[in-house]
């Protein structure tokens, strides 16, 4: 039975490497820019390589000389190379303000626009990816480009492919509003009143003035009737 030589690869996922059982293989020296994912007897039987351009994986053993074939670890093993090589641009075409947006390039060129051109318009968007080597020769990989939006609106994604620069077929998506925020149905904690609570220190000054009016009226009723009484 073959060996699993690590369990966070994603060529992995759900693989059960010891269900593999092999009866020939080609002996190789696994160059220190592959991954070497599964051995057999100590010598690598899977290796991988993803660098930008470099897209490699290498089986050194027939299915003729395997029982791969025959189990549900092949077709889990095609599904896994097809999500890691060939990775869906972008899951979904709705999103909300300022949540992550993950763009996974397929090519060497990857532009994020928004549907506004206008460099002073404040929906105008605009990134650029290129999958280019660096100054240690390591092609940049853009397989997980994460995009935090801030403004609602239409959003285009476009590519181009490793070959020629073929330009593949554009996507939009879009940013909108949170869904919390247009909800019209949405109930609220009530306010205990229409009008705000007055300060302490205004009551004090209210209760004040009802004081000096109702002395003067007092002194008004007073002179009244002293008037009433000197006839």
């Amino acid at each position: 039975p073959l060996e699993a030589a690590t369990d966070s690869h994603p060529l992995l996922k759900d693989f059960i490497a010891e269900d593999v059982t092999i009866s020939r293989y080609n002996e190789v020296t696994s160059d220190p820019s592959f991954d070497v994912l599964l051995t057999f007897n100590g010598q690598p039987i899977l290796l991988s390589q993803k660098d930008g351009v470099r897209q490699i994986a290498v089986l050194n053993f027939s299915l003729h000389y395997s029982n791969l074939a025959t189990l549900p670890e092949m077709y889990i093993f095609m599904y896994n190379m097809l999500n890691f090589y060939f990775p869906t641009t972008i899951v979904g075409n709705s999103f909300e303000v300022n949540e992550e947006v993950l763009v996974q390039g397929r090519g060497s060129r990857l532009t994020v626009t928004g549907a506004d051109k206008d460099p002073n318009s404040p929906t105008y968007y605009y990134k650029e990816y290129k999958a280019v080597p660096n100054e240690n020769g390591v092609t940049e990989d853009l397989s997980a480009t994460l995009f935090d939006l801030s403004v609602p609106g239409t959003y285009r994604i476009e590519q181009e492919s490793y070959f020629g620069g073929k330009v593949i077929a554009p996507l939009d998506f879009y940013v909108k509003i949170p869904a919390r925020e247009s909800n019209i149905f949405a109930v609220e904690d009530g306010l205990e009143s229409l009008y705000p609570e007055s300060d302490i220190e205004n009551s004090y000054d209210d209760l004040l003035v009802y004081l000096a009016a109702a002395l003067v009226a007092l002194l008004f009723v007073e002179w009244w009737l002293q008037s009433r009484a000197n006839r």
